[in-house]
């Protein structure tokens, strides 16, 4: 069981962090285009056009076991990502270890990509939300500016 467990981890460390420099890379895209199109919209505004905009392409491959199934704008300047983590089961699956394999390259993408520096210099927080193949939630990882602004 535990080198099942290993590989589990390996495999979901290595798909992972391209899903996220996609999606993120997406939607800074379309916020830097919108933040200069007009001074006079909020930053709220343009994160929920970039929700919106993300949205029609959804849902999205991502790789060959995440889906993109939506994006949403929450209170706080949280930007949301639901995904399918597809062939894995949630009560087969070391969701734990699944955290910990992936949160790091998260973070450090967040404090480091130059394409997330307006979501750096607003504060944004970033949620991932993540559900089985069978549409049972796993879990939820939250990027907050103290990860990545320290």
């Amino acid at each position: 069981m535990e080198s099942l467990s290993e590989n589990t981890g390996s495999k979901e460390k290595k798909k992972f962090p391209r899903a996220v420099m996609f999606i993120i890379i997406l939607a800074i895209v379309l916020l830097l285009r919108f933040s200069l199109s007009g001074n006079d919209v909020s930053f709220d505004k343009i994160m929920k056009h970039t929700a919106v905009e993300l949205n029609k392409t959804c849902p999205q491959q991502v790789d060959e076991d995440t889906r993109l199934d939506s994006a949403s704008v929450h209170e706080n300047k949280t930007f949301r990502y639901n995904y399918t983590l597809l062939n894995f089961n949630r009560d087969s699956m070391d969701v734990e270890l699944f955290v910990l394999s992936v949160k790091p390259a998260m973070i450090n993408n967040a404090k480091t990509n130059p394409d997330l520096q307006l979501f750096r210099d607003n504060c944004v927080t970033l949620e991932y939300y993540f559900r089985d193949e069978l549409g049972k939630f796993m879990t939820r990882i939250e990027i907050v500016s103290n990860d990545y602004l320290n």
